[in-house]
């Protein structure tokens, strides 16, 4: 009875123990994901008040030479911010005036019909954003993300003149996070067998 005693709370510690580590790297990995995750919501806030932007959506009508331009500053934009594969500019009626990516220039002119347009264009304070659903979407080459987004409002005025859509990068920076907050050996390498993944509310796997 002893010996088996002893054995039952040694087995208990280290189940304990086990459970406790695996709680503190989850927790670390959600940690990991909402301030990645504030940083999209602050990125798509602060280029929407570029003024550039504002000043080229206010005129009445755009320009070829007015959708180079912005396409310019949304391309320098992101060679520096890589978590995304695209920005977008559109104008009130949802229509594309530019993007930063080369490779879908094609998207110029077409109009945005997802429903985050429509919350993104309602917005009238600076400090408020839209964001998607995680699903899948045309702008992600029909994979699930998340689509930021911030109103772009009329010099002097309230009133959105149009918005800035970013794509995240879901797949690779989920990744990268999951694999930031997994269990490593004294030599710094992942353990064994040990994986993670995100879930939503409903249990749906966002990553893994």
């Amino acid at each position: 009875d002893v010996f088996a005693g002893s054995i039952g709370d040694l087995h208990q510690t280290v189940v304990t123990s086990l459970l406790h580590d695996n709680q503190s790297q989850a927790a670390l990995a959600i940690d990991i994901m909402d301030r990645n995750l504030y940083e999209r919501a602050n990125d798509c806030r602060w280029w929407a008040l570029a003024s550039i932007f504002s000043e080229t959506l206010s005129g009445e009508q755009l320009s070829d030479q007015d959708g180079k331009k912005i396409g310019a500053v949304l391309r320098a934009i992101n060679d520096l911010y890589t978590v995304y594969t695209n920005l977008i500019v559109f104008d009130r009626k949802g229509r594309i005036v530019a993007v930063s990516a080369k490779e879908k220039q094609d998207l110029v002119g077409s109009v945005l019909e997802q429903e985050w347009v429509s919350r993104i264009l309602a917005i009238r304070d600076a400090q408020d954003y839209a964001v998607s659903g995680f699903v899948p979407c045309p702008l992600y080459e029909g994979r699930p993300t998340y689509i930021y987004g911030a109103a772009i409002r009329s010099v002097g005025h309230h009133q959105a003149v149009g918005g800035v859509a970013i794509v995240f990068d879901s797949e690779p920076q989920f990744a990268a996070m999951l694999t930031d907050a997994l269990p490593r050996d004294s030599a710094g390498k992942v353990k064994d067998g040990a994986f993670g993944v995100f879930v939503d509310s409903a249990g749906r796997v966002i990553a893994c």
